[in-house]
């Protein structure tokens, strides 16, 4: 029977905790679909089966920490639980009522699928919504920011006229030459 171990989810990383088991024992899985929750102190991951079968024996429960490369589940055929002859019987007894399961979770499955299906384009066009609103408020900050500093310049440009203004009349009375300011 094959054994699912403890993976090594970083270069770093030498142990793990088991935070959730996505399968119960009996539960039929295929290889690569999500078996289990694992936290370490780099990453939390949600790891796949390494082989197709019925989850015969979760050995290391939820909360316990283990070591990379530890076995923490045994996946098999359903007849391979026992080992003999009753057991094998047994199994096949088993097989139909994990067959039941399946079909059962099927529609379920289905309608979950269908539900997040249809939530999907509604988060798709609220994010959409919120990036729009968000570039339109960029947008606005930035014309404001525009007219600012184009107000602040043009202000600041009409007072250099005047003191400019100001100092060529003031020079124009010191010379006593009137004619050119309109100075009487």
């Amino acid at each position: 029977m094959p054994e699912i171990k403890m993976p090594q989810l970083g270069e770093s990383v030498v142990e793990g905790t088991i935070t959730k088991w996505l399968k119960s024992e009996g539960d039929r899985v295929e290889e690569d679909e999500l078996l289990v929750e694992i936290s370490t102190d780099k990453v939390d991951s949600e790891v796949p089966s390494t082989a197709s079968g019925v989850l015969q024996k979760i050995l290391v429960p939820e909360g316990e920490t283990v070591e990379v490369g530890q076995p923490i589940a045994i996946v098999g055929e359903a007849a391979e639980a026992g080992g003999d002859g009753a057991a094998a019987a047994g199994g096949e007894a088993e097989q139909p009522k994990a067959e039941e399961r399946e079909a059962e979770e099927q529609p379920k499955a289905e309608e979950e699928q269908a539900g997040e299906e249809a939530e999907q384009p509604k988060a798709e066009e609220q994010e959409a919504e919120a990036q729009e609103e968000q570039a339109q408020e960029t947008a606005e900050r930035a014309q404001e920011e525009d007219r600012e500093p184009a107000a602040a310049r043009a202000e600041a440009e009409a007072e250099a006229r005047d003191r400019a203004r100001a100092g060529r009349e003031a020079t124009a009375r010191e010379r006593g030459d009137t004619s050119k300011r309109g100075i009487i």
